[in-house]
């Protein structure tokens, strides 16, 4: 086989396949993560940390932190735990509103597909008796739609090299 004649696998239509079944948990996961990071803000709010303050004793050993220190490094750590959230909350919260944007772009038929065969998991042969149409033409309905979501997601360059193998 030519070089010239291999089909590169298009990871958009994947990656946009992979995002419409897991939408419900992202959505989920975008209110808990929210849940997370509010917790974190309440208990910031009771780790005060006082002046260290260091008497005269000469540091010679190894000693166990002060409560000073202990509440310094838990405020640190939380802070830091915090900023990974909210840093991992954005991903999520901007991939769940371009999903959004592109399903509610969709005529009402189309997104009724996504949503049978990607959210609620119906397969074809059901499809079809829903949409009063055949099992070939809701595959095929599925697959375009696919790719006008990822289309939407990815931009147009996302249509490329598509190759869709049954």
């Amino acid at each position: 086989m030519d070089a010239d004649k291999i089909y590169k696998h298009n990871d958009y239509i994947t990656l946009t396949k992979s995002y419409l079944r897991e939408y419900t948990p992202l959505k989920s996961a975008e209110c808990n993560l929210l849940e997370l990071i509010d917790g974190i803000d309440l208990e910031l709010q009771d780790v005060s940390v006082k002046a260290a303050a260091y008497g005269a004793e000469q540091a010679g050993g190894v000693k166990e932190l002060t409560d000073t220190e202990q509440a310094a490094e838990k405020r640190l750590y939380l802070a830091h735990r915090r900023w990974e959230l909210i840093q991992y909350w954005r991903r999520v919260s901007s991939l769940c509103k371009r999903i959004d944007t592109a399903l509610t772009s969709l005529p009402p038929e189309e997104r009724q597909l996504i949503q049978l065969y990607y959210f609620d998991r119906v397969g074809y042969t059901e499809i079809s008796r829903i949409m009063h149409s055949s099992e070939r033409s809701c595959r095929r309905q599925v697959q375009q739609v696919t790719t006008q979501v990822a289309s939407m997601l990815f931009g147009p360059f996302a249509k490329e090299q598509v190759m869709f193998v049954s």
